[in-house]
């Protein structure tokens, strides 16, 4: 970009919409359509999905990663980049649990260790 063009941020000369004043707008562009049924997603768990998303969806002050009920590895605390990831081998014959292991390593199962 040219020195001499200024940067603008992606809101810049946008004024803020509340809430309900988009729900209007989308309740017009629906034009009497269920919103539910046209602009959310459930998902195969049952997550919905909303449309758009606000501050005031937010999860509240929640722990970090690591704490409950975010907890993640076999430690509270890991050190800094460090994972724990294992592939599974349920192979009982040692020979055929070689094997098996050797085809997940040349697929890259084991890659950047």
């Amino acid at each position: 970009m040219p020195a001499d063009q200024a940067r603008l941020a992606p809101m810049d000369g946008m004024p803020p919409v509340d809430h309900p004043a988009w729900l209007r707008l989308v309740d017009k562009a629906l034009n009497g359509a269920d919103f539910e049924r046209r602009l959310t997603t459930l998902t195969q768990d049952g997550l919905r999905i909303a449309p758009l998303y606000t501050r005031a969806d937010a999860l509240p002050d929640m722990p970090p990663p690591g704490h409950a009920p975010f907890t993640r590895g076999t430690a509270a605390h890991q050190p800094a980049g460090a994972w724990d990831i294992r592939q599974i081998c349920t192979e009982s014959d040692p020979a055929r649990a070689n094997a098996v292991i050797l085809e997940d390593l040349a697929g890259g199962s084991g890659d950047g260790f």
